[in-house]
């Protein structure tokens, strides 16, 4: 009994060392430039939610710090972060491109710690340590475990290639390797030098190793090459060097992988009994192909000891048109356009179509979504939209060969919500609008043959945008056509029971040429049918009509 409470207690000493232990403490130094809030907010969220670590306001005290600037790069805002010690010694970069900086937080606090959480980690004694001071002459070793140092990783096959060569590396039964930034943070907390082989000693009975791994990894005419240079880690010498040739990545990560680990059964267990340690498992088949790696970027296990910002986004940002949370879109203009009015069912004969063959006009569209200028939340979907419409110099000509002055203008606004989709979004709308045909000159008696247009209509329907890759983007929309009013050809002289309808559908490409700015081209169909209800008596008589106006437009667009 008595020893069951002595190791309760003891169980329980050891519960309370642990939970009790004191956090890493990271402060969030100077963040410049556009979207620098949503940044560092970004990064107050993700190291808070870390267990082990807490963010203070004072350098002081502080065991890293973590600057950044953020600037226009193009169509994007580019994010350069560092990590540094109190020294101002940078231990880490990493940046970070996105359209908007609503998104560029969510990146960031959504990767931070496969980036630069190695490095964090490595500050509080290694992976995992909890922030406790490590114990150099007598680290916790697994002896089920071949623990390796990845130095560095260099080559002109780096961004190609080191994601599946580290990764065929960590995926050996029985071997863990230890993340470059890791190595370095243990150097920084003990105060040695890396390129020291006696600092590397210290820092290996710190974590436990028992081999340093440095790659090279070279393009080659017909392929690639590696060469593994694997250094002892308790007395610094060279076990041996590895070399791989192959045709691409998947095959270079196997047969380097299976001509390396020979080479770390050379080297001595963290006790100094290499006995100790368990043979490695012959090379498994070659692990399955990771994702690519981002553009510009390596994997956070790898590169070089030079503290050059890396460019790390992610992949699947390339070609995000954040356009989403964007509170101001103008588009402007000229379009060319057909307007056919035929009738069905002419008792008579006597009803003249119209036919115009083409004709240009100026276009203007608007979309403000006011909530978008304070943030990227619920209110930044919510906006109003305007559209104008006009066509000069027009001429009609009727049966008498009398001409006409005839104007076309169309215009409308409403409310639209839209509907964020990644890269692409959805909409839906309401609202009213007017669209007129007109010749004018024919108030009173003329015998003119041709009616004049004035539709009035509610108007309800959805769009969208599709942007399958960066820069060019495709769109859509569907609309009702509610109708209120037609003007003179639902009027006494003509077809005072006419009833009717309309509809319009768009399609369009645009692609962004300079930030902000966007070629477009669309196609347009306008569509009005009646039903004109005749009765004994009345002086023209159909069965129904058709007015329908197609066009295309070449124009720009402007958004913030």
């Amino acid at each position: 009994m008595k020893k069951l409470v002595m190791v309760a207690t003891l169980l329980g000493l050891g519960w309370s060392a642990s939970a009790f232990a004191d956090p890493v403490k990271v402060a969030i130094g100077t963040i410049k430039g556009p979207g620098a809030k949503e940044v560092t907010e970004a990064l107050k969220r993700s190291i808070s939610s870390e267990a082990g670590f807490e963010v203070v306001g004072n350098k002081d005290g502080a065991a890293a710090v973590i600057n950044g600037v953020v600037s226009k790069a193009g169509k994007k805002l580019d994010a350069a972060l560092t990590v540094e010690d109190p020294q101002g010694q940078t231990l880490k970069s990493w940046r970070i491109r996105a359209k908007k900086a609503a998104r560029l937080a969510q990146l960031i606090e959504g990767d931070l710690w496969n980036r630069i959480g190695p490095t964090l980690k490595g500050l509080a004694g290694g992976e995992g340590s909890g922030g406790g001071e490590s114990a150099p002459d007598a680290p916790a070793v697994d002896p089920n475990l071949r623990k390796v140092g990845l130095l560095k990783v260099e080559g002109s096959a780096k961004n190609k290639a080191e994601l599946l060569v580290v990764g065929g590396f960590r995926s050996t039964p029985g071997l863990e390797l230890v993340a470059t930034e890791v190595i370095r943070g243990q150097a920084l907390k003990l105060g040695v030098q890396l390129d020291d082989p006696s600092g590397r000693v210290e820092i290996a009975r710190a974590l436990g190793l028992s081999a340093y791994l440095s790659l090279k990894l070279e393009e080659k005419s017909g392929g690639l090459e590696g060469t593994a240079l694997v250094t002892d880690a308790l007395d610094g010498r060279t076990a041996s060097e590895a070399k791989a040739s192959a045709k691409n990545s998947t095959n270079l990560s196997r047969d380097l992988k299976a001509a390396t680990l020979p080479l770390f059964e050379r080297t001595k267990a963290p006790t100094g009994k290499a006995a100790e340690a368990p043979m490695l498992a012959a090379a498994p088949p070659p692990p399955a192909a990771p994702p690519p790696a981002p553009s510009g970027g390596g994997s956070s296990s790898g590169g070089s000891e030079s503290t050059q910002l890396e460019t790390t986004a992610p992949a699947k940002d390339k070609g995000i048109k954040d356009r989403s949370h964007s509170p101001l879109e103008i588009a402007a203009g000229l379009k060319f356009f057909t307007r056919s009015l035929t009738y069905n069912d002419d008792l008579y004969g006597a009803l003249r179509p119209y036919d115009l063959s083409g004709a240009p006009s100026l276009d203007a569209q608007l979309r403000w979504y006011p909530g978008a200028h304070f943030g990227s939340g619920i209110a930044s979907i919510f906006g109003v939209y305007g559209q104008f419409n006009y066509a000069l110099g027009l001429k009609t000509v009727d049966a008498m060969e009398r001409e006409f002055a005839t104007s076309q203008l169309s215009f409308g606004g409403g409310l639209r919500v839209r509907i964020p989709l990644g890269a692409s979004e959805l909409g839906v709308f309401g609202g009213y609008g007017q669209h007129g045909f007109t010749l004018d000159g024919t108030d009173g008696p003329t015998g003119i043959d041709f009616p004049s247009v004035s539709y009035g209509f509610l108007r309800y329907g959805a769009d969208g945008r599709l942007s399958p890759f960066d820069g060019f983007h495709a769109r859509f929309g569907f609309a009702w056509r509610q109708m209120l009013s037609a003007g003179e050809i639902a009027e006494a002289d003509w077809f005072p029971r006419a009833t009717m309808g309309g509809l319009d559908a768009q399609l369009g490409v645009g692609y962004e040429v300079v930030s902000g700015l966007e070629v477009q081209l669309g196609a347009e169909l306008i569509r009005y049918f009646y039903a004109m209800n005749p009765e004994p008596g009345d002086g023209r008589v159909a069965g129904g009509a058709v007015d329908q106006y197609l066009s295309a437009t070449l124009g720009v667009a402007f958004y913030l």
